[in-house]
């Protein structure tokens, strides 16, 4: 395609003939450009890529879209724009030949549920025949591909890139997770989303480099819900801020899900139990003046009204009533989310991505009915992001849970030390607390005191399998160190 058909006759510094050369590829790395490429001058939150140009033009890129004038030899050929981040999502669509016109998008938004929401959808219409392609925290799937990503929303040049490459194998369907950082910084900008999917709000991401206050982070979330004209809205009835999504969104379909006046999706007798150390959540399943006993294979509340935004999201989009997904709502599973392994001495250790007040205090509630010894919680907090995550998930801890165990999660260029010590002054009772600030040290430890009828969960790593230092990421799975001391694992993860 040539640069002057990617940018449809917008004004360019153009070079003699720079309209009429070809663009071979699309970039925001001036590392990966080549001949022919079209670099994007992305401005990050630590590097700006304007400082990059003559690094791609090194390696054969003369095409540029830009923010400002860049000091380039005269055969470049530079587009300058208000937003190169917004130009940058239109240009990949018509590179990519606009897979989401091809497409029935789904964007899932909240602090946390995410994930396991996205993932079973995917689940679920997996189930009914319907493959799609899943874009978020746990990397991109679709088909026999698993391409693990930075960010929990990709930069669209690359999204983009993903979805031409699902469409070309005839996946008609896309689950993304779109987080309040990909709003605000126009991740998914121009994005055509049909169905938009809440699971909830709480107070997280405020700080240096994310938000600056609770109201920016709301502001963000809602731009998911007013800014791409859906066709249809799925919310949590049960959270105040989905009437606020509401009266922004007038006359735009809703379907509610949870406990409330007009809900599509609702429960009632909600049971815990342990069978073959395995843990379920059965209920009540209430749909459309039906009730269904359904046991989930997950820990806990937060769990079934996951569940519920899956089931409501997946009839709308498939037309077919609920009955039709019950018979695979038991086999259902998300990795790095309640993964249950029997220790040696029969205590049970559960692997769960809670990073945040609410997750973490979620996810021992949840445990809280399988533990007849002692209820144990490993956490930490990831390093150079928002403070006021290590005073919320402390008190959780200290609330819940019998004992804690502080310790590193990925603590980047930060001391990993002094993020344990200021986790543990949040303490109102510090003999509550542990500091063990090597992670595998500290897992090793739990491995060696606990003892049958204890529960230990293991917070906010997930289904990583790396750690985040100041040198770089480093190999680190706690399903390997569990494996390697003898533990077995009792929930399958697909």
């Amino acid at each position: 395609m040539l640069f002057c058909e990617l940018l449809q006759h917008e004004k360019v510094i153009w070079s003699a003939g720079g309209a009429y050369t070809p663009v071979s590829g699309i970039t925001l790395d001036s590392r990966a450009c080549a001949r022919g490429s079209l670099f994007f001058c992305i401005r990050g939150a630590r590097q700006d890529g304007h400082d990059y140009a003559m690094d791609a033009y090194r390696r054969g890129c003369r095409h540029f879209v830009a923010e400002r004038m860049l000091s380039l030899p005269p055969d470049a050929s530079i587009l300058i724009c208000p937003s190169v981040t917004k130009k940058m999502a239109l240009i990949a669509a018509r590179y990519y030949k606009d897979p989401g016109s091809e497409m029935l998008l789904i964007g899932v938004t909240g602090t946390k549920g995410k994930t396991t929401t996205s993932l079973m959808l995917r689940g679920l219409l997996a189930a009914v025949g319907i493959p799609s392609i899943y874009i978020g925290s746990s990397g991109v799937v679709f088909g026999d591909r698993h391409i693990l990503t930075d960010n929990t929303t990709p930069p669209s040049v690359d999204t983009l890139r993903y979805l031409r490459a699902a469409a070309d194998q005839g996946i008609r369907v896309a689950i993304m997770e779109v987080s309040s950082q990909a709003l605000s910084k126009d991740r998914v900008f121009g994005f055509p989303f049909s169905f938009c999917v809440f699971t909830n709000l709480s107070r997280d991401h405020i700080g240096v480099g994310e938000h600056a206050s609770m109201a920016e982070y709301r502001a963000a979330k809602m731009r998911l819900f007013t800014d791409f004209n859906p066709k249809m809205l799925v919310l949590n009835c049960e959270e105040p801020f989905s009437h606020d999504v509401m009266r922004a969104c007038g006359n735009t379909s809703c379907l509610l899900y949870g406990n409330g006046i007009g809900s599509f999706a609702g429960y009632a007798s909600v049971k815990q139990h342990i069978e073959d150390e395995r843990l379920y959540t059965s209920f009540l399943l209430k749909m459309r003046g039906q009730e269904h006993r359904v046991a989930l294979g997950l820990a806990g509340m937060h769990y079934v009204l996951d569940l519920l935004a899956a089931l409501s999201t997946a009839c709308a989009v498939s037309g077919l009533a609920h009955t039709a997904f019950l018979p695979c709502i038991s086999s259902l599973s998300v990795p790095g989310r309640c993964e249950v392994y029997s220790a040696p001495s029969g205590a049970l250790f559960v692997i769960d991505y809670a990073h945040n007040g609410a997750s973490l205090g979620a996810a021992l509630r949840g445990l809280r009915p399988y533990v007849s010894g002692r209820l144990f919680c490993l956490f930490g907090a990831v390093g150079e992001r928002t403070a006021c995550r290590r005073a919320d998930m402390a008190a959780a801890a200290e609330r819940y849970a019998d004992h804690s165990v502080i310790t590193s999660d990925n603590p980047g260029g930060e001391d990993a030390e002094k993020i344990t010590e200021e986790i543990r002054s949040h303490f109102t009772n510090p003999a509550l607390c542990t500091c063990i600030c090597d992670r595998e040290e500290a897992i090793y430890h739990l491995l060696g005191i606990a003892k049958c009828g204890d529960v230990v969960l293991l917070a906010g790593k997930g289904d990583e399998k790396y750690q985040i230092l100041a040198e770089g990421k480093r190999p680190f799975c706690e399903r390997d160190i569990i494996e390697k001391f003898g533990g077995v694992q009792k929930q399958k993860i697909k």
